[in-house]
């Protein structure tokens, strides 16, 4: 009987290619979705740094923090500070701190929080952190 000479894979073969490429695969999707996390969380807090950096600026020359209406007046503040990397816009606005009724630890409620205390003494401004298991985190300037 006569050999055959066969060229090609296997199926056993193809199948194990397909299997380590989808496990590749997966592998890329997971670091890409943490890497863009990383990215709008950068995003996040620089834009409250700003916020914060310009009340700051404000309190300086004015010896009180700015209203929320005040702060958005600013120069340098424009609408890619104030909206989130989800898209919301800054608010929440309040006269105490801690007066932002839900804090922003989800991508619906992903929006900037400002608030100050009615004397001008305090101010706060959160923003939300993907990455960190969805927190919540304010950057606070106090001056008496």
């Amino acid at each position: 009987m006569q050999k055959l000479n066969q060229k090609g894979f296997t199926i056993i073969e193809l199948l194990i290619v397909i299997v380590v490429i989808g496990i590749l695969a997966a592998i890329g999707f997971v670091a890409y979705g943490n890497v863009t996390k990383s990215a709008r969380d950068s995003d996040r807090q620089a834009d409250a740094s700003a916020l914060a950096k310009k009340a700051e600026e404000f309190y300086a020359g004015n010896g009180i923090y700015p209203t929320l209406a005040e702060l958005t007046a600013q120069d340098g503040i424009d609408a890619k500070t104030t909206t989130s990397p989800s898209g919301n816009a800054l608010g929440n606005g309040g006269t105490t701190i801690g007066s932002c009724t839900t804090a922003p630890v989800t991508k619906a409620a992903d929006a900037y929080c400002y608030t100050v205390l009615a004397d001008g003494t305090q101010m706060s401004v959160g923003y939300w952190n993907e990455k960190d298991g969805a927190t919540a985190v304010y950057i606070t300037g106090v001056n008496n």
